[in-house]
């Protein structure tokens, strides 16, 4: 056997000063709006890769994201967003809690080639999250001409041409990166296979291949499965549509989460809005035994509450309360019968 160190001292200096032993290895990850997608990928997504958030329409793929860049600008980090849908507002910032005078926004991106050579700048430039929003709306190549008109539609059929571009898109990306975390919002497609279909997300195989961890995202636009909540509108109190239940599913991950399943409520008016991650907690301290059910009656930190959406209101105003339990839950620790 040989040993490391020997190795090291036989390479060429150029290439030992590049080398380092593994024990060096730092992972620096960024917590997410939901308490179990953050716990499932042990701590959420890592800077210097890139992510997938997939799923079908109204899924609220890009509220995670937001939410997610909301998070990381209160650790002082910075961020960027390619809005190649054109569609964010001031309005759902501001209610996602992203702040407007810290977030580079570029709108009017069309082509793949525009969100490539753009993204690859703001990488360069040191960008700790870059989102494109989303990939599934970018044009091919194919659908130009040289001298940059677009063709005529019935000369835009060339087969593969969107996915070979993001497949390039997502290489020039990997090729350039090493510290930011690279969001990718996509709409689900369907694959045809020799043992049937499945869903998946657009961007083609090798997008897939590249993307470190893929989320899908799935929410039921069914009237059962909405939630109601009453609205103040003026003088008047209407009952309206304020949020659903949406379900995850890491799908890809070079870790223990793949294959990791959950849920939570998203709300979209009323008092709070966004991804309800003190009704998760709550649900996980239930689950764990941090905070104790007997049929619709919780023990709180010693205080005795009646049904779940007391708890949630409970805590979300008592922000230390909230923090003491979630320390419970992440830590595994269980109150003592």
């Amino acid at each position: 056997m040989t040993d490391i160190n020997e190795v090291m001292g036989r390479l060429n200096p150029k290439l030992a000063k590049r080398l380092r032993l593994a024990t060096d290895m730092e992972i620096e990850r960024q917590p997410l709006p939901s308490l179990g997608l953050t716990k499932a990928l042990g701590g959420g997504f890592r800077y210097g890769s890139q992510v997938m958030l997939w799923g079908n329409r109204s899924s609220a793929k890009t509220m995670l994201a937001l939410q997610t860049i909301a998070l990381a600008q209160k650790e002082g980090k910075s961020a960027a967003i390619i809005d190649a849908e054109g569609s964010l507002t001031p309005e759902w910032l501001d209610a996602l809690g992203v702040d407007r005078s810290q977030l580079i926004w570029i709108p009017d991106v069309k082509t793949i080639s525009q969100a490539t050579d753009e993204g690859v700048k703001l990488i360069e430039a040191g960008i700790d999250i870059l989102l494109i929003d989303s990939i599934s709306v970018l044009l091919p190549g194919s659908f130009f001409e040289k001298n940059g008109d677009m063709k005529e539609f019935e000369e835009t059929n060339q087969i593969g041409q969107f996915a070979r571009g993001i497949g390039k898109m997502c290489g020039a990306f990997n090729y350039v990166n090493s510290n930011t975390l690279i969001l990718l919002v996509s709409q689900v497609t369907t694959g045809i296979y020799n043992w049937g279909a499945m869903d998946e997300p657009q961007g083609g195989k090798k997008a897939g291949h590249l993307n470190n961890t893929s989320v899908k995202l799935t929410s039921s636009l069914t009237e059962a499965n909405q939630i109601k909540g009453v609205v103040h509108d003026g003088n008047r109190t209407i009952e309206k549509v304020i949020g659903r239940p949406v379900n995850w599913k890491v799908d890809k991950d070079r870790g223990p989460a793949m294959g990791v399943t959950g849920s939570y409520d998203i709300y979209v008016d009323g008092d709070f809005v966004g991804i309800d991650n003190v009704g998760e907690l709550v649900d996980y301290a239930v689950e764990c035994g941090v905070i104790e059910q007997g049929g619709a009656w919780f023990t709180v930190e010693e205080q005795r509450v009646q049904g779940r959406k007391n708890v949630v209101s409970l805590l979300r105003a008592n922000p230390a309360m909230c923090d003491t339990i979630e320390r419970k839950v992440l830590g595994g620790t269980q109150q003592e019968d």
